[in-house]
């Protein structure tokens, strides 16, 4: 499995929560993964950052692999194309995201596979921090 990092140094400043963030990431690599087995082809992943003049960061995993079948619902809950998935992650991806007042979003490529891009705005974090181990 290849994957490529395209991450710039001049990057603006994303405050986020970095666990749920992560969390997305994950979710996001794995589907993509999940997407290129089986299909004849070298799977590859390809990841990004950008900065974009909203002022936001944008995200984005791209893949290889069999794409989307249903854009439209992908993110609601307990809609799932796996055969042992719950349909539960990209929902729960799309919460996190909102809540960091982002957008995520899916579409198909030209050719083959899909790519998630997730929006998050440069600026202040967006719901309050609580101090880890507070009592």
């Amino acid at each position: 499995m290849e994957i490529d990092f395209d991450f710039p140094d001049d990057l603006p400043p994303v405050f986020v929560d970095q666990i749920q963030i992560q969390q997305v990431l994950i979710n996001l690599i794995s589907n993509g993964i999940e997407a290129t087995e089986n299909t004849g082809r070298p799977p590859t992943i390809r990841i990004a950052a950008s900065a974009q003049d909203e002022p936001s960061v944008v995200l984005e995993v791209v893949d290889n692999g069999s794409g989307i079948r249903e854009t439209d619902s992908i993110f609601d809950p307990f809609v799932t194309t796996k055969t042992k998935g719950m349909g539960i992650g990209l929902a729960v991806s799309r919460s996190i995201v909102e809540a960091h007042e982002g957008r995520i979003s899916a579409s198909n490529n030209a050719g083959f596979g899909a790519t998630f891009r997730v929006d998050l705005p440069v600026g202040a974090y967006p719901f309050p921090r609580q101090a880890v181990g507070a009592g």
